[in-house]
């Protein structure tokens, strides 16, 4: 999870203003990392641009019981409950955003983005009077970390070892050199047996 935050501060123009902080041992499902680091760059950049030039955005990040947990915390002038209520309703149902409005481009694409994977986005007030855009990411999209992986595959049962004749569907046969403890085929070999003087 950090190296899709850092990712997504990376493509972020201002990202020297940006602070991270949290910790997961999650990690965002493969198919879908290049949509939520984009996701996260749009939210990254509106807090930069209405925010003060000097002011820094802050991103944290934790695994919480439905999934992952980011909120990304500007310290600009706020929204205007009113107009905060409109921008989350757009953002809910992915449409409606005005394209000729450049300043609300960036939530557009969120909309899109977060509408094709049904992750959650909503702007709530920050208390430093700014904005903070709380994202989550749900279970479904949450790969196990590598620690968890590896418990699963030690919880199942071993399956005991096949044999070369099993692996290739062939019935078993006695290794080349060893001796037989069964007639092969019902008739008894008398070569194998120990000759008599």
């Amino acid at each position: 999870m950090e190296d899709v935050v850092q990712a997504a501060v990376a493509e972020v123009e201002d990202y020297a203003r940006v602070r991270v902080t949290g910790s997961s041992p999650d990690a965002v499902d493969g198919a879908v990392a290049a949509d939520v680091v984009h996701l996260l760059a749009e939210l990254i950049e509106n807090a930069a641009a209405f925010s003060p030039p000097t002011a820094e955005v802050t991103i944290t990040f934790a695994t919480v019981s439905q999934g992952l947990a980011i909120e990304v915390v500007d310290r600009g002038a706020g929204l205007h409950p009113l107009e905060r209520a409109e921008l989350n309703r757009r953002l809910s149902c992915g449409t409606e955003f005005d394209l000729a409005d450049t300043e609300r481009l960036g939530l557009f694409v969120v909309a899109r983005l977060a509408r094709r994977h049904e992750i959650g986005v909503e702007l709530e007030p920050s208390p430093y009077g700014g904005t903070t855009a709380a994202v989550l990411i749900p279970g479904a999209l949450v790969a196990a970390s590598g620690s968890e992986a590896r418990a699963a595959g030690a919880a199942k049962p071993a399956k005991p070892p096949a044999q070369e004749g099993q692996r290739l569907g062939r019935p078993n046969r006695p290794a080349p050199g060893a001796r037989p403890s069964e007639p092969l085929n019902g008739v008894l070999a008398a070569s194998i047996e120990p000759a008599e003087n």
